[in-house]
């Protein structure tokens, strides 16, 4: 098994199952706002944001 770079996504294959497998390490995410609340959402739309796009170039790219 690979060890995922940060933010790179790795597939690999199992021959013994028969099964794909992806392993992604992703970035450190920060979240600020003026209350705790505030700080929560934008951490929250920032890590959709990044899964969203990273996942999506993955898909992409695999074709």
């Amino acid at each position: 098994m690979n060890v995922s770079p940060c933010n790179e996504i790795i597939t690999e294959y199992d021959a013994d199952s028969r099964y794909y497998y992806v392993i992604w390490q992703p970035p450190v995410v920060i979240g600020a706002g003026r209350t705790e609340k505030e700080a929560m959402e934008d951490i929250g739309e920032a890590v959709r944001f990044c899964i969203e796009e990273t996942i999506d170039k993955k898909i992409r790219e695999t074709g």
